[in-house]
């Protein structure tokens, strides 16, 4: 029997029983790989079969799995690489073909129902709404005086706005989707990004261990992992937003925060070489502690920090030195630097930052604009972007656009805050992750990045407040998940947000 879900936008056939993801996860993500490992060769025709792989794949798995359009989205989030011939210019993901879709599907819904597209009742939609609006007029505003002063780059500014706009899609998309299936009960979308992600770990320690072998897949960086990004820094950023969902949802399922996927993203997070990722992780789980102490998932928290820290460096000490030695040395440099290394260069980019903003503290340079004034500022070799997202926008936009950028991380982080206090046992794990993102974004410029906006999107749907006077979501399907019955309308067929 056919049946729609009222504001969801799901639609469905039949009932569906619950079947494991970790393998058909795995397999898609295998398969989906093989796009950024075809576009590191740079041939055209094998990344345009790559491409077409992934889509059989995909739809294979989609049918077997039954998944929705907003979980295919997760599985390709992770997917990343630049188009043969076209250099780092363009960076794609496999989702944002996914994401159109969404879109056109939730165009197409309006246009039949003969209304304008509506997202979840509550105060959240129309707060995101406004800030995605307010955020471009910024970046729009913050190009006026540069352009009519002459001298600025137009179509740079104009990318970078456009690039924001596209990031900003997945922060919508994410939460229109996700909050209507939370309130139902339904968190399976947690189940999904947690098994995407382990298997996005799991091909880059294998593609690490296979370059180390003399194999070289185009999934890693020398011996840095990078997965299915182009870069091991963006890979890490993944990976460390991700360990807070691979928690929350082992918890849904099982009742016990603790999984073997744990060490296995935290060995790949060591694997990738970022001293960003070393620091945010061990920063944010000092700062993460502090904050829930005297909570009732704080003990646990600490037990599962520990035990994770332990195994890590177990797993680590025991991979052979010829394979992990020299990443285990980069890695570790941010804790304890070699002694007559030279300045980070990432210190002269912040100089440069203030500079800029000083010159132009209410609206900045203008947007996409840091590295034109600081190649006339230092010369035409200069073409580093600031690796610090914070002083990045504040030199591009000013304090208005850093001011207003803010907006949606400090309320994910408000919110979980406010729900690791209530004694929510999910919410310290997910305030781990967000606050190692934002950590990382001091020394990484990451306005970009869609993972990122995506996260936060997924955090403002689970942790929505609804719309007053809303009804609390249905009992857990079992003893320990969360999850719908097997037979709840918001788990049937293969759904289109």
């Amino acid at each position: 029997m056919r049946d729609v879900v009222a504001g969801t936008g799901v639609v469905g056939t039949e009932p569906v029983t619950r079947r494991g993801t970790g393998l058909p996860v795995l397999v898609l993500s295998l398969g989906l790989a093989t796009v950024p490992s075809a576009a590191a060769g740079g041939s055209v025709v094998l990344t345009a079969a790559a491409v077409v792989l992934g889509a059989v794949v995909a739809a294979a798995v989609a049918v077997r799995l039954r998944l929705s359009l907003v979980e295919l989205l997760v599985v390709a989030l992770p997917v990343h690489f630049y188009p043969p011939g076209r250099g780092s210019l363009v960076n794609l993901s496999l989702a944002d073909g996914v994401l159109v879709l969404m879109l056109l599907a939730a165009a197409g819904r309006a246009a039949l129902q003969r209304r304008s597209p509506r997202g979840p009742a509550g105060p959240t939609w129309p707060l995101l709404v406004g800030y995605t609006v307010v955020l471009q007029l910024v970046l729009w505003a913050s190009l006026v005086g540069p352009v009519l002063l002459g001298g600025a780059d137009f179509p740079g500014g104009a990318a970078a706005a456009v690039k924001i706009a596209l990031a900003c899609a997945y922060l919508l998309v994410l939460y229109a989707a996700v909050a209507p299936r939370v309130r139902a009960g339904d968190r399976r979308v947690l189940e999904i990004w947690a098994a995407t992600a382990t298997a996005s770990a799991l091909i880059g320690i294998g593609a690490s261990a296979l370059y180390a072998a003399g194999v070289d897949l185009g999934l890693s960086y020398f011996w840095r992992a990078s997965g299915t990004f182009e870069d091991p820094n963006a890979f890490s950023v993944y990976l460390l937003l991700s360990l807070g969902v691979v928690v929350a949802a082992h918890r849904d399922r099982t009742g016990r925060p603790w999984s073997w996927q744990v060490p296995v993203i935290v060995v790949a997070v060591v694997l990738t070489g970022s001293r960003a990722a070393m620091a945010a992780m061990a920063l944010a789980a000092v700062v993460t502690v502090v904050l829930t102490l005297g909570t009732r998932a704080g003990p646990t928290f600490r037990r599962l920090l520990v035990g994770t820290a332990v195994l890590g460096v177990l797993a680590v000490v025991i991979l052979p030195d010829a394979w992990v030695g020299e990443v285990l040395q980069r890695a570790t440099s941010v804790f304890v630097p070699d002694a007559g290394a030279a300045p980070d260069q990432r210190y002269q980019l912040w100089s440069v930052a203030v500079q800029q903003w000083a010159s132009s503290p209410v609206l900045g340079v203008g947007a996409g604009q840091y590295v034109p004034v600081a190649q006339q500022l230092l010369g035409p070799q200069w073409d580093t972007i600031p690796h610090n997202t914070y002083l990045g926008f504040l030199a591009e936009t000013g304090i208005v656009g850093l001011l207003v950028f803010l907006v949606v991380p400090a309320l994910v982080v408000t919110r979980l805050l406010r729900a690791t206090r209530a004694g929510d046992g999910d919410a310290p794990y997910l305030l781990l992750s967000v606050l190692a993102l934002l950590m990382q974004a001091f020394t990484l410029s990451l306005e970009n990045t869609r993972p990122m906006w995506a996260v936060l999107g997924l955090m403002l749907a689970l942790y929505d407040p609804g719309p007053p006077g809303a009804e609390k979501p249905p009992g857990p399907a079992t003893v320990h998940g969360r999850g719908l019955p097997h037979s709840s309308s918001a788990r049937r067929g293969l759904r289109w947000s």
